[in-house]
């Protein structure tokens, strides 16, 4: 999944400014050290899952669901306990207490770019006592828990926008100064590790999702350059810079995870639908190498 970083990420917004400098880009590393955003890194361990006190945060094993079914043929993805990420920076965004649950189809691993894949995963948010929870074992002949129960360490860490998405496009960079950004990102942010994460940019594959999401669930096919050449695109894409990352899942040798070819799948949220407790409108985006 690229080379290591041949220097230490950045922690800070003047960190990132001095870095920026060094790569001759003194004119804009104010304005681009602005655009950083915090994320919240997740780091599996495989545990047994009975070791795992019900409500704990995970990839893998089995939901700890309240009095709710197991969402139909979707397989379990993790669950994250809201409590344990509050006082991280930017997870105000998110609810200050609760689980979220995340679900996808394992089976047929819709990649999101259809808007009829629509099912194809669910969030599900619950806020109420930790004793309605209660460890929901596989009702299916079909594997809905092929995951390794992983225990997660979360860690802050900052994030820095590709240049094809949403924040850096409105800047209209020259060809020369894409290219010093580029080797800036190369150097202090590309990473060969595997990444799981929730909040700020997302590690990318196969280029932006944020105007992707808007258009698929809007109705618009993006399986090809048709869907970005409708002419709804025009009255869309405004709204595509709303799109928040909610989660990030990686390929994981310790979670037993696969997506296509040593992939990533990436849960998406309007930022409007998190600050209203709606989960029901998530999409999601399949990208692998």
């Amino acid at each position: 999944m690229g080379k290591n970083s041949k220097l230490a990420r950045p922690t800070t917004q003047s960190e990132i400014q001095d870095a920026l400098v060094t790569f001759g880009l003194s004119d804009q590393a104010e304005i681009l050290a602005r655009l950083a955003q915090p994320s919240i890194r997740l780091t599996t361990r495989k545990v047994m899952l009975e070791d795992l006190p019900i409500g704990a945060s995970r990839l893998g094993g089995l939901p700890d669901l309240p009095d709710t079914d197991w969402p139909e043929n979707l397989s379990f993805i993790g669950q994250i306990n809201l409590q344990d990420i509050r006082s991280f920076e930017g997870a105000d965004a998110l609810p200050s207490s609760g689980w979220l649950y995340f679900f996808y189809d394992v089976e047929n691993q819709p990649w999101g770019f259809d808007p009829q894949d629509v099912g194809g995963w669910k969030v599900v948010y619950y806020d109420g006592p930790l004793f309605s929870l209660s460890r929901k074992p596989v009702s299916s002949k079909r594997n809905l828990a092929p995951f390794s129960a992983c225990a997660l360490t979360f860690s802050s860490e900052i994030t820095m926008p590709d240049l094809d998405t949403p924040d850096m496009e409105k800047l209209g960079l020259s060809q020369e100064i894409e290219f010093r950004y580029i080797e800036f990102l190369d150097e202090y942010f590309s990473s060969g590790e595997t990444t799981h994460r929730k909040l700020g940019y997302a590690d990318q594959i196969q280029g932006e999702m944020q105007l992707e999401c808007q258009l698929v669930s809007s109705g618009i096919y993006c399986g090809d350059v048709s869907g970005y050449k409708d002419p709804r695109r025009a009255e869309l894409e405004p709204d595509a810079k709303d799109w928040l990352l909610l989660l990030q899942v990686d390929t994981d040798d310790t979670l037993n995870s696969m997506w296509g070819d040593v992939g990533r799948i990436y849960y998406w949220i309007r930022s409007q639908d998190l600050r209203n407790k709606e989960f029901s409108e998530v999409w999601l985006v399949l990208q692998c190498y």
